[in-house]
């Protein structure tokens, strides 16, 4: 069995060329984050959190949400990430995916790609705030 730390140098050392910050337990590094994550050896990350581009609010001022002209094409474009996020996961993993609720189900179509773990492996978060700053105290509260 590969410990944490064994996983940690793995991608360490495979992510290298694009680190900009390397601490004890951290890194950052830059460049296109599809690139990246193939980058990544196979079976070595206990948990994937990303907050992809919602795509489904189309606004001008938040990066990437207005770069599909069809769903289509931003499912096949997630597509190739849930490939990925498959392969380096490791098989008691976890991944949270940030989405809109208007794309929620054809996102969890995706789920397919990655039925070899299991059924809980996926969790979806999605954002219920009428407005963008939500109290604390309506949080997760059934609207």
């Amino acid at each position: 069995m590969t410990t944490r730390q064994e996983c940690f140098d793995a991608i360490k050392t495979a992510l290298r060329p694009s680190l900009c910050f390397s601490g004890e337990g951290a890194l950052v590094a830059e460049g296109d984050s599809l690139t990246l994550l193939r980058l990544l050896p196979a079976h070595s990350v206990s948990l994937i959190l990303t907050d992809p581009p919602y795509h489904s609010t189309k606004k001008q001022n938040i990066y990437g949400d207005t770069a599909f002209a069809e769903d289509q094409h931003y499912l096949e474009w997630m597509a190739k990430y849930a490939v990925e996020w498959r392969r380096v996961l490791k098989p008691n993993g976890s991944l949270f995916c940030f989405c809109a609720s208007s794309m929620s189900a054809h996102l969890r179509c995706l789920r397919s790609l990655m039925s070899c773990y299991p059924k809980d492996l996926m969790f979806y978060p999605m954002w219920y705030g009428r407005s963008p700053m939500t109290p604390a105290s309506t949080a997760g509260k059934a609207r």
